[in-house]
């Protein structure tokens, strides 16, 4: 009788682990990469290695990257079998054009579900929207956790860099979509929103109670108030405050946030492209730069 009541307990257990399972905690983060067409010293070649370093180092379970076009996202994901990602070009929904893709590792989820929209009238297919400069999408994804099993959504945006009136209209479609898609399912939303805080479009999310990371950190934020440098390395006059946000559902616990300014400075052999003063050995150093005009955000939290 004993074994029989030990194994029942036993079971009860794992239902019940199965069911609720442990808190998922994941690193994740947003980064406007730059699209490739920059030319001279912030041209992609002189950044692509930096960038996929600085992702592996920095330990994204998951990131939401804005403006990569695929062959700048297959230069982030490599050969190492660390991330896979999910991506659609904005003009055609197949090979032309930007991305919002999101990298995640497989070795920690599964991807369940993914899906994209047009931040416009029509969603459903390649569009602009309201008086936006360019097509504007959402990619998202949802994921399980492997160890915990729990499930949660990851949504990332690139809101218009010109249209007022299409930033804010499509806060309203996210939060439409992201309701409808996710349930009542925790998820993330981050993106470069050419918006601050402040703006019409987050606050119309915030008061419909998305959490803003930063805010929402249990530790102090790390790092600068910018997020947009334009390769300045200092804060850019016209936009001074932050602009990539990461925004939560209710329950989604925020370890920590922070900014991170990670810069280039490798050493060179051709003095053509970049100013440099040459050292004791004779080697040179190039311009202090960075790996992309964004800084990239990272927080650290627990889904329950």
């Amino acid at each position: 009788m004993k074994n029989k009541s030990y194994l029942l307990c036993a079971v009860a257990l794992f239902v019940s682990a199965a069911c609720f399972g442990e808190p998922a905690n994941i690193s994740i983060g947003t980064f406007n990469i730059k699209c490739a067409q920059t030319p001279e010293a912030n041209n992609w070649a002189q950044r692509s290695d930096s960038v996929k370093r600085l992702v592996r180092f920095h330990d994204f379970d998951v990131i939401g990257t804005q403006e990569g076009w695929l062959h700048q996202l297959d230069d982030i994901k490599g050969d190492d079998n660390i991330y896979e990602y999910v991506a659609d070009p904005r003009e055609d929904g197949e090979q032309k054009g930007e991305t919002c893709a999101i990298f995640y590792k497989p070795s920690k989820y599964d991807l369940l579900l993914n899906g994209r929209f047009w931040l416009s009238e029509t969603p459903t297919k390649p569009s602009l929207g309201w008086d936006a400069r360019h097509k504007r999408i959402c990619t998202w994804v949802k994921l399980r956790d492997k160890a915990s099993k729990k499930v949660f959504f990851v949504f990332n945006v690139h809101l218009d860099n010109v249209g007022a009136r299409a930033r804010a209209n499509s806060a309203r479609l996210l939060f439409e979509k992201i309701k409808s898609t996710a349930g009542k399912d925790p998820f993330f939303l981050v993106g470069d929103f050419n918006s601050p805080p402040s703006s019409e479009a987050i606050l119309y999310l915030t008061t419909k109670g998305f959490i803003d990371a930063k805010n929402a950190s249990k530790t102090p934020p790390y790092g600068p108030r910018e997020t947009w440098h334009n390769y300045t390395c200092a804060p850019v006059e016209k936009q001074p405050d932050r602009i990539d946000c990461i925004l939560v559902s209710p329950g989604i616990e925020i370890e920590r946030y922070g900014v991170l300014t990670d810069r280039l400075c490798d050493l060179i052999k051709d003095d053509s492209i970049f100013g440099a003063n040459a050292n004791s050995k004779g080697a040179r150093w190039s311009n202090i730069r960075t790996p992309s005009d964004h800084y990239p955000v990272l927080v650290r939290a627990t889904v329950k």
